[in-house]
Parts: C-alpha cells; sequence; structure tokens
C-alpha cells in the first residue's frame, strides 16, 4: 500500500503532469475561435495551480527515463535519443514560461490594476526573455523569441494602466497624454519588430521541424497578442474618465493590431508556397534525395525497396500537406 501511495505521489508531482497540464492549457486557448470568447476563457481559467516559484519546480519529480531506448553510441558521446530529438525537451523552465503568460493574460483580461503579483510575473518573463540567464537549449529560439516579443506588451499594460489611475485622480504624478502616447509607441514598436521575420522561408521538398515549429509558434504569438490589444483598448474603454485623454494611445494600438495583421498574412505567404513545395512529385524526388543521399545503410539505395520507400515519402508529404492546411487556416482565422 505505500508503494502505491508514493507511487502516486510521484505522479501528481511529476514534471510531465505539470507540462502536459500547460499544453492543455495552451490548447484549449488556442481552440477559442474569436478575441472575446478568448477573453472570457481567461477569465474563467482557474490559477490554483498554475505555480511557478522556485520551491514548486525544483519539487517537481522528472520520471522520464530515456535511458531505456536503444543506444549503440560509447558513453563519451551523446545518446541517439538525445541526437534525434527535434528540439529541447521541456523541463521547468519552458514550464515556467507557459505558466507565465495564461496569468498574464488573465491579469489583462480582467483589467485587474497593477499589483506585486503583476511585477512579479513580468519580472520572471523578463528573465526567461533573456536567454543567456535561461539554462542551456531550455527553450528553443522561437520560445525565447515569444517571451521577447510578450514582455513590452506586457510593460505596455503596466504603463497605460499607471498613467490612467493618474488621471483619473489627478495625481501630481500624472503625465502628459502625448509622453503616455509616445512610451507606448516605443514598447510595441519593439514587439512588432520582433514579429518580423527575417526573409521567406524556403524548401526544396524536405520541411524541417524548425519550420513547422517557427510558423505555428508565429500564429500563437500573435493569437496573445489579439487579446492583449483588445485589453489595452478595453482599458481606456472602461477604466479613464477622460477617454479623449488617450485617443493617441487608441492610434498606437490600432496601428500595433494592423502590423500583427500583416504577420498573420506573411504566414499565410509562406504556407501556400510551402504547400506548392510539398506537391506528391515535388515531395517524392526531395525526401528521397534526403534519405539516399550519402545514407549508410545499403538497403536504402536497393530497388527492391524504392517502391516502399516512395510510398512513404507520398505518406510523409500527404501529412505535412495537412498540417500546413490546418496552419494556414488558423492564420486565417486570427486575422483582425
Amino acid at each position: 500500500m505505500e508503494e502505491f501511495i508514493e507511487f502516486q505521489s510521484r505522479l501528481e508531482n511529476s514534471l510531465q503532469k505539470m507540462i502536459a497540464d500547460r499544453e492543455m492549457i495552451r490548447l484549449e486557448f488556442l481552440k477559442e475561435d474569436s478575441v472575446s470568447r478568448a477573453i472570457t476563457w481567461l477569465q474563467e481559467l482557474e490559477t490554483g495551480n498554475l505555480k511557478y516559484d522556485d520551491e514548486f519546480n525544483k519539487s517537481r519529480i522528472d520520471n522520464r527515463d530515456t535511458s531505456v531506448m536503444l543506444n549503440w553510441n560509447p558513453q563519451s558521446l551523446s545518446s541517439v535519443e538525445v541526437l534525434t530529438r527535434a528540439a529541447p525537451q521541456p523541463d521547468r523552465v519552458w514550464m515556467t514560461l507557459f505558466t507565465v503568460i495564461p496569468r498574464i493574460l488573465k491579469h489583462m483580461a480582467h483589467l485587474t490594476p497593477i499589483d506585486a503579483e503583476y511585477e512579479k510575473l513580468l519580472s520572471t518573463l523578463s528573465t526567461l526573455a533573456d536567454n543567456t540567464t535561461s539554462q542551456e537549449n531550455a527553450l528553443t529560439a522561437e520560445e525565447v523569441k515569444l517571451a521577447k516579443i510578450l514582455v513590452p506588451v506586457t510593460k505596455a499594460y503596466q504603463t497605460l494602466f499607471t498613467a490612467i489611475v493618474a488621471q483619473n485622480s489627478n495625481s501630481p504624478a500624472k503625465e502628459e497624454p502625448a509622453k503616455t502616447a509616445a512610451a507606448i509607441k516605443e514598447l510595441l514598436t519593439s514587439a512588432a519588430a520582433l514579429l518580423k521575420r527575417d526573409g521567406a522561408i524556403k524548401s526544396t521538398g524536405v520541411i524541417p521541424w524548425q519550420t513547422f515549429h517557427s510558423l505555428t509558434t508565429t500564429v500563437e504569438t500573435v493569437a496573445y497578442l489579439n487579446v492583449t490589444n483588445q485589453c489595452l483598448l478595453n482599458v481606456i474603454a472602461t477604466k479613464a474618465n477622460k477617454k479623449a485623454t488617450f485617443k493617441a494611445v487608441n492610434a498606437v494600438i490600432q496601428d500595433f493590431m494592423a502590423q500583427c495583421r500583416q504577420t498573420l498574412q506573411a504566414v499565410q505567404t509562406d504556407v501556400t508556397a510551402l504547400r506548392n513545395v510539398v506537391k506528391p512529385d515535388r515531395v517524392k524526388s526531395g525526401l528521397l534525395y534526403e534519405i539516399c543521399d550519402g545514407s549508410a545503410f545499403d538497403f536504402v539505395r536497393s530497388p527492391n525497396h524504392q517502391k516502399l520507400i516512395e510510398d512513404k515519402t507520398l505518406k510523409i508529404g500527404a501529412s505535412w500537406m495537412n498540417s500546413l492546411v490546418n496552419l494556414q487556416q488558423e492564420a486565417i482565422a486570427r486575422v483582425i
């Protein structure tokens, strides 16, 4: 009985359970088909189990046992499992990032005033955005970029809410509306600069995991930004006594929303190009080249196996095409 209790405890406190919980939150958020529904979902989100302090993170038990996987490399070299990973394994750093993001979004969705918890969330997000302080290979470059984009947006909410409170109370600390607009414009401009991609995605018939990861993370990022943008507008509409005072801020937010739309349009352009690449004839020749060129396995070049390999490449191409179609639909649905 004690062993069963211990086993149950290990499962309940496992790192894998926490990661799965965060993944479910991401999926449920992204499933919402409009910004208003996403905001409502965030308002109803229970955050009691969304902890991210050091003590909580360190107490999570990592039950992964990759040593049972086949490995014929010497101990001095990385295992086959490590060498064939598409990306870093989600760990405590990853768990922290995707705990902080929904908590920040929930705070904004409720139009909650700035408090110590919000400042702590912002501080944690800023630390994660500084990939030099994150654990090596704990986050992908795209996930670090996501954090870097959300930092100035989180600061923009802080700046705007603080300015509105000062204006409403006619506090001596209140600043000129033009100064507030300039500060928020600087923050959102820095976020927009990070949204821009370095050229179009290219492919020669093979689409690596990194390409899908880059495109899907971009769509996910804009889904978050659609919510934060609406929350910024809602703060002005519901919290400011003199809404006209923040007309310039409203215009800045609208400009940033336009840049978010352009980002999604760029994703659609890339996906259209990739869909042309993964047409059956092109994907078959491209994948066959990748598989056969320089292969250490003689059977790959054997005429007896060519038909089997061709069939497999066509199935891979069909899977890619299905993923690209779904991705394009997700991007289109988030253009507002």
